[in-house]
């Protein structure tokens, strides 16, 4: 089970934590039940910790809107579920890294629409948390862009509403977009690794048969 720390302040977003707060879980505690072979990004417990904390907030605030009424308040400048991911598994990696960075400058939205501020700043530095464990996985790396600082003002001001009906609308519906973001690449990421596992482990069966 995954500790999370305490109120963190809302300075520019790290993807990247380096330094676990006290009592932080770390390493293999991250991930979930190993699967037989090299460990599989898609059973990172943080996936669902992550999850769980989106359940939270919605449910801290009551925010219990039909889902028609929420299109009229998306917002369009945020990533939306990997595109088919037709491409090799570094390309959805990378996707999902550089989705995951532009989430967390979104959830700064949400504190002003929090009671409790301290969910969105957990939610963030678990997908620090994951974009390091994402970069594991990957062949390159380095080429995951990080939003600059001009870059994350653009997107708050785009979300940015007036009224205060309007942030709570559009709150909510970054939290069900986020949720449908985190849901749809695990799935995609496990369909890949399952699929790679699978053909190494019949790979490995046919050498040790001509053996």
């Amino acid at each position: 089970m995954l500790c999370l720390p305490g109120q963190t302040s809302a300075a520019p977003v790290d993807p990247e934590p380096t330094d676990s707060p006290a009592g932080e879980s770390s390493g293999e505690e991250l991930w979930g039940p190993a699967s037989p072979g090299p460990q599989l990004l898609c059973d990172s417990s943080i996936w669902g910790a992550i999850i769980s904390l989106i359940d939270g907030l919605k449910l801290q605030n009551r925010l219990q809107v039909e889902d028609v009424f929420l299109q009229h308040h998306q917002v369009s400048s945020l990533p939306a579920a990997l595109p088919g991911c037709k491409s090799n598994k570094e390309a959805c990696l990378h996707w999902v890294a550089e989705g995951l960075q532009t989430y967390m400058v979104a959830t700064k939205h949400l504190e002003s629409q929090s009671a409790d501020n301290s969910l969105p700043a957990n939610i963030r530095y678990l997908c620090g948390l994951l974009i390091s464990q994402i970069k594991q996985q990957m062949k390159k790396p380095e080429k995951v862009r990080v939003l600059t600082s001009s870059e994350e003002e653009q997107l708050l001001k785009d979300i940015d509403r007036l009224d205060a009906f309007s942030k709570r609308m559009t709150a909510l519906s970054i939290l069900d977009q986020f949720r449908a973001f985190l849901s749809d690449s695990v799935r995609k990421i496990r369909q890949k690794e399952k699929a790679k596992q699978k053909r190494n482990g019949i790979s490995y069966e046919r050498t040790t048969q001509r053996n």
